[in-house]
């Protein structure tokens, strides 16, 4: 079961196509990168999105189905 805080997050990666921790932080009006970044990857390891590497940026985009 998700928290509120995570559909907004997994919503706002749908409606974007791709979410790093910066534009979620924004997003969220969190004051630190950590709490998004730790949230993002949080989402990842049950499996719900997808990580990709642009340099020092993670990008994460939904899981796509297999």
């Amino acid at each position: 079961m998700l928290s509120s805080t995570d559909e907004k997050i997994l919503e706002f990666v749908r409606q974007s196509g791709t979410a790093c921790a910066q534009e979620l932080q924004k997003q969220l009006n969190y004051r630190g990168r950590n709490a998004a970044s730790s949230r993002l990857n949080a989402l990842w390891k049950q499996g719900l999105l997808d990580k990709k590497y642009a340099g020092k940026v993670v990008y994460f985009a939904l899981k796509q189905a297999s």
